[in-house]
């Protein structure tokens, strides 16, 4: 019998464990929420933990900038690798026999996994001339130790990729469980390497933890991959159609997610000419700032993708301009209170995670104005998302990789203006005008691509939203005012209640406007949490009565 990796004979059949379980929408929205609020707390901690041990220097902004150029990449590359395989994996399920199948799943991830062990080899190789271009401070010492973490880093990239392909084979057959769980490890490799390693290896004990946890986050789905009849098969195929096919959208996809890291990275580039701790105070404030918007676009929309594809490959395009429309309302009603915390609460928040051990007052500042002009920015590209992934399942490469460059071209204009004028403060500013651009075209694209394309009551939600939001931070700015003198003679306490108090005061705010202005998404997700607890409640009844039963 040969081995196979793709759809088998055991596929039908599916395992009691949750790990090998089928998930619906709802519900593995629920399980990537979860895990993803578990990976980014993990990830936020440890950068807690990396302020307090290294503060805001020139060694932290060496391996930020080292862990952008490689692991923010192999992160993005992992989620990208769906938007090749899956609407394809849909495409080809409708139309191709198993055997078939099951070989070109087979030929795609050794396709994918050869073209990237050459280029972490050429990217390795080549990393003192990558680092001159990337790193704009002089010091030849700042320049070596950048060069060595990114070269210790670049393994990662490898692992990465792999996961990414087990976790897209998995997606497609709709299980979320054990790509969730396996993407934990990564920052609790970083957190061991933070608190174990350093001790001997110093900022480079960073980079070995994380080594380790890309190693472990590929190796946990495999057992899960093959307990559900999947088994590797080295094949090629190089000149299939369909794999030639599959291997150019990856090379496009692959294109618009380097354009998208090099938006991100430009921020960096800049700042690394201005003082001492820029680019470690900008990516803690990313970190922050980018916690919620990111929670929702790999748990929401990761989980929606498979489905938008499979209406793609069905010809239900009405059905797919509903759940778009749905998405980016959700993603409103979610992203404006957090935006509305991030700017009136945004620097006692900073001062309650971040300012310990080295990380000072000085660091708190700068890392503050960061999440001002962020807060607006991450917004933008979170309502980005529902339309991003439709370009994708759409196969609208070209106009991705065209937009892709203009953004950079743009931001590159920008920040080189903005950083003249606004010194420090002029970063965070051009990227929230990219994405704020970027959410606009994306929008006029989507009408053009999908014709007779209307974002069904949005007018109407979205104003509630806004004058929701408008009041709820009016409640925040009025409430912690109120609470500026100390109410505790414990520091730690004064913080918590200045943030906490105005927080939950200006969210009751913002909920009762939207219930009293009568808004539809509210009201539609208040109708979804008492099924859901219904559902709950008949759940504990049976499993009760079953137990009781002789």
């Amino acid at each position: 019998m040969e081995d196979t990796i793709a759809s088998g004979p055991n596929m039908t059949t599916q395992p009691k464990s949750i790990l090998h379980r089928k998930q619906s929408i709802s519900l593995s929205t629920v399980l990537l929420l979860i895990a993803n609020i578990f990976k980014n707390m993990s990830m936020f901690i440890t950068n807690m933990v990396i302020a307090a041990v290294f503060g805001a220097s020139y060694l932290t902004d060496a391996f930020f900038l080292a862990f952008l150029l490689t692991v923010r990449i192999g992160i993005v590359m992992t989620g990208s690798i769906h938007f090749t395989f899956i609407p394809r994996y849909a495409e080809l399920r409708a139309k191709r026999t198993e055997r078939d199948l099951t070989r070109l799943t087979n030929a795609f991830f050794n396709n994918i996994l050869l073209c990237t062990a050459i280029g972490t080899v050429l990217f390795f190789v080549s990393m003192p001339w990558v680092i001159r271009l990337f790193c704009f401070n002089a010091d030849p010492s700042v320049q070596t130790v950048t060069v060595n973490i990114t070269r210790a880093l670049t393994p990662t990239l490898f692992f990465f990729m792999a996961f990414g392909l087990l976790q897209a084979l998995l997606i497609s057959n709709k299980n979320f469980v054990a790509p969730a769980l396996a993407s934990l490890f990564v920052p609790v490799g970083l957190l061991a390497g933070v608190l174990l390693l350093s001790q001997w290896l110093g900022v480079y004990g960073l980079a070995v933890g994380v080594v380790l946890g890309t190693l472990l986050q590929f190796a946990f789905p495999v057992p899960v991959v093959r307990g559900l009849g999947h088994h590797y098969e080295a094949v090629l195929d190089w000149n299939d159609p369909d794999i030639r096919a599959m291997r150019r959208d990856s090379l496009w996809i692959a294109i618009i997610v380097i354009l998208g890291q090099v938006v991100v990275a430009t921020d960096r580039i800049f700042a690394s000419s201005l003082e001492e701790g820029s680019v470690s105070a900008l990516t803690y404030a990313a970190t922050l700032a980018r916690l919620v918007p990111f929670l929702l676009y790999f748990s929401l929309l990761t989980s929606a993708f498979p489905t938008m594809s499979e209406m793609v490959a069905q010809g239900q395009v009405s059905e797919l301009q509903k759940l778009v429309n749905q998405v980016f309302r959700l993603v409103g009603i979610v992203m404006v209170p957090v935006t509305v915390v991030l700017i009136v609460l945004g620097y006692p928040i900073v001062q309650l995670l971040f300012e310990h051990g080295k990380f000072d007052p000085r660091a708190s500042a700068l890392t503050y104005v960061a999440i001002e002009w962020y807060a607006i920015g991450f917004l933008a590209f979170a309502l980005q998302g529902p339309f991003v992934q439709t370009f994708f399942v759409l196969k609208k490469l070209h106009f991705s990789v065209i937009w892709s460059v203009l953004t950079v071209i743009t931001n590159i204009v920008l920040n080189s203006v903005f950083v003249k004028f606004f010194g420090f403060k002029g970063l965070p500013f051009a990227y929230t005008v990219c994405m704020i651009l970027h959410l606009i075209v994306c929008f006029v694209a989507v009408k053009v691509f999908i014709k007779g394309f209307q974002l069904e009551r949005a007018g109407r939600e979205f104003a509630i939203i806004l004058v929701s939001g408008v009041l709820m931070t009016i409640a925040a700015k009025v409430t912690y005012a109120s609470l500026l003198c100390d109410v505790s003679t414990v520091a730690f306490l004064n913080l918590v209640l200045r943030i906490a108090v105005p927080a939950l005061c200006s969210l009751g705010v913002y909920l009762i406007s939207l219930y009293l202005f009568r808004s539809y998404d509210l009201l539609f997700l208040v109708d979804k949490l008492r099924t859901m607890s219904k559902a709950g409640q008949n759940i504990a009844i049976r499993g009760r009565e079953s137990r009781e039963r002789p």
